[in-house]
């Protein structure tokens, strides 16, 4: 009798907050499933996010323009990889018209734009 009790206290009980592999492979597509066995990580990338300097809304970074100042000047970086700090604006003619006549930019590069850039801004269409 007590044999039995020893034998009841030590069996092992499955686990209870685990699936099958069945059922799991049935919930999840085969190539994240792979993903899984590779111990790679199942969640999706979200695209970088940037910020508009005028209005400060949030977009993609691809759907923002940036303007990096070289060598004194202000110039659109259109590969969004040019050397030097940057400052994003999004496609609205107000926010463009906005960083040409205010210091919004000024700080945002932590420089002083001359005339000759703030005309380049005006001169220049929301892409």
């Amino acid at each position: 009798m007590q044999a039995a009790r020893v034998a009841l206290r030590h069996k092992k009980k499955p686990p209870t907050h685990r699936i099958s592999a069945a059922d799991f492979c049935q919930k999840m597509p085969e190539r994240e499933w792979r993903r899984i066995n590779k111990g790679l990580t199942v969640s999706r990338k979200q695209p970088p996010q940037r910020s508009c300097v005028v209005c400060r809304d949030k977009l993609d970074k691809r759907s923002l323009t940036r303007l990096v100042v070289v060598d004194k000047r202000l110039r659109i970086d259109k590969s969004g990889k040019m050397n030097g700090r940057g400052a994003y604006l999004c496609g609205k003619a107000n926010c463009w018209q906005a960083a040409a006549a205010r210091p919004i930019l000024d700080m945002a590069l932590r420089q002083t734009l001359c005339d000759d850039d703030r005309s380049y801004l005006r001169r220049m269409k929301p892409a």
